[in-house]
């Protein structure tokens, strides 16, 4: 049987998915080699370089991404099984959310189906994108599916979204986000959602919309990809995020973020948001810190020099033993090293190209990878002359080959005449974030003025309180979801 799941009955939203991919069949199923479909070898070298644009869809698994993919998978699968239109119970449950003019309406115990949440975090460059997008082309055949008219199923015409895939909005205002998700159906399926939000005057309105729009539309699961400090750990509206996130899953939507550790850190302070997005878990992927780390030396490393139009590698095992040091550990920017090191290689001409350990090492120091250094030598030291990332945690918490957290390796700035000169340094640079930190805050706060300037009191309550009444959440719940709002003096 194609779907296990069909044991328990066919379910027509199954025939926009593929057969379950079982645990151990997965890597071969992530697996994606661009090159091998193409006859680069009728090229000469020197015209081979275009071909290098294909490295962004060489995909190689290594154990955390099959991890996340077998638990998208599974998230989706239920989620569709859970819906499935050919129950009699479900028809009743859909037209009653199509028709509900308020949020106790949609609350009724009867409508709900719950769903799991998870959340993937790491810095800029882990892949974490393309893990989720990739394991999404793999588990599904199709995004969306016009199912025809069916008596069985209660409808004329359903189409089906089987996943939705967003970036989360930079402002990290409640409004912003609705939008964003109701923009992404209107440009899937040709509908106009977004213009039937905006010429509505309240926002609890917007909301009732998107759970209507979201249900009827038997979306599995949806990725919010692009969670940054700013516009989620420090928005004012992150409660009623997660309040919105709580709704959907009610309604058998699961609910995937994606992003910056940064963005998680008060997300994680409530047990009631913990325990409803460890059904899908919470992920994370840190630098290597290790040389013997197994999935950057067995797998990664291998995995992405596996992509190369080139006839040979001449010093591979060279280049393995410097690619943590020379990225920091960090696939994203060990990538970009291996793209340069093959355009090298290429360049130069002649009948055959074959790859240097040369190459390599001349590949970190152009004008496409030079400040990407600077980015390695911060993870693996936190010390950076004249360089800040705000995105970066200060704290940085990377573990080493056995799991062990692993303290970075104090280091000097360049050009630093001793301690002392290289702690003022620091120090220097550490004020000077943490006054852009303050400006930003004060962006922030401008931008819930205007908000509270053009919606009035009464509409912003009513936004809220009709989230709780979706979030399904009981008055004695509420101070176990509340997030910390006093900020530390220093950043007020």
């Amino acid at each position: 049987m194609e779907h296990p799941e069909l044991l328990l009955g066919p379910n027509p939203l199954f025939d926009a998915l593929c057969p379950f991919i079982e645990y151990s069949k997965l890597p071969d199923a992530l697996l994606h080699q661009p090159l091998q479909t193409i006859d680069w070898r009728a090229l000469p070298p020197a015209q081979r370089e275009v071909l290098l644009v294909s490295l962004e869809q060489h995909f190689f698994p290594t154990r955390v991404a099959i991890d996340v993919a077998a638990s998208i998978q599974l998230a989706l699968r239920a989620s569709v099984a859970a819906r499935n239109p050919l129950s009699q119970r479900e028809q009743v449950r859909i037209n009653r959310l199509a028709i509900a003019r308020d949020a106790p309406e949609v609350s009724l115990q009867a409508l709900h189906i719950a769903a799991g949440g998870g959340a993937f975090a790491a810095i800029t460059g882990m892949g974490k994108s393309a893990v989720i997008v990739r394991t999404l082309h793999v588990v599904t055949r199709t995004q969306v599916v016009t199912h025809d008219r069916s008596e069985a199923c209660g409808w004329s015409k359903c189409v089906q979204i089987v996943y939705l895939y967003i970036d989360a909005p930079s402002n990290g205002s409640r409004g912003g986000l609705l939008v964003r998700i109701l923009e992404a159906v209107d440009a899937l399926i040709g509908t106009d959602y977004c213009g039937d939000a905006r010429r509505m005057r309240n926002l609890e309105g917007v909301i009732l919309l998107l759970v209507r729009v979201l249900s009827v539309h038997r979306v599995g699961i949806l990725v919010i990809d692009e969670q940054q400090q700013d516009n989620f750990d420090k928005s004012e509206w992150q409660r009623e995020f997660v309040l919105l996130f709580f709704a959907l899953m009610n309604l058998g939507i699961a609910v995937f973020l994606c992003g910056n550790p940064l963005a998680f850190a008060k997300f994680k302070t409530s047990s009631q948001v913990v325990r409803r997005f460890s059904h899908i878990g919470f992920h994370s992927l840190v630098p290597a810190t290790s040389d013997d780390e197994e999935w950057w030396k067995e797998e990664f490393v291998p995995g992405v020099m596996l992509f190369s139009p080139c006839e040979k590698i001449s010093g591979a095992e060279e280049i393995r033993a410097s690619s943590r040091s020379a990225s920091g550990g960090i696939p994203g920017l060990f990538s970009r090293i291996w793209h340069e090191t093959l355009l090298i290689a290429l360049r130069r001409g002649g009948d055959q190209a074959v790859v240097t350990a040369a190459d390599f090492k001349q590949a970190q120091s152009t004008a496409r990878t030079n400040e990407l250094a600077n980015i390695a030598r911060y993870v693996t030291t936190l010390s950076v002359p004249d360089s800040t990332y705000s995105d970066l945690p200060r704290d940085l918490e990377l573990k080493d080959g056995n799991g062990d957290v692993a303290a970075p390796t104090p280091a000097l700035p360049n050009g630093a005449a001793g301690a002392g000169a290289g702690d003022a340094k620091i120090l220097s640079a550490i004020r000077a974030a943490e006054k852009r930190e303050k400006s930003e805050e004060k962006k922030r706060a401008a931008k819930k003025d205007q908000l509270d300037r053009t919606l009035s009191d009464d509409d912003l309550r009513k936004a809220s309180r009709s989230l709780q009444i979706l979030a399904g959440l009981r008055e004695e719940q509420q101070e176990q979801l509340a997030l910390q709002e006093n900020r530390d003096p220093a950043s007020a």
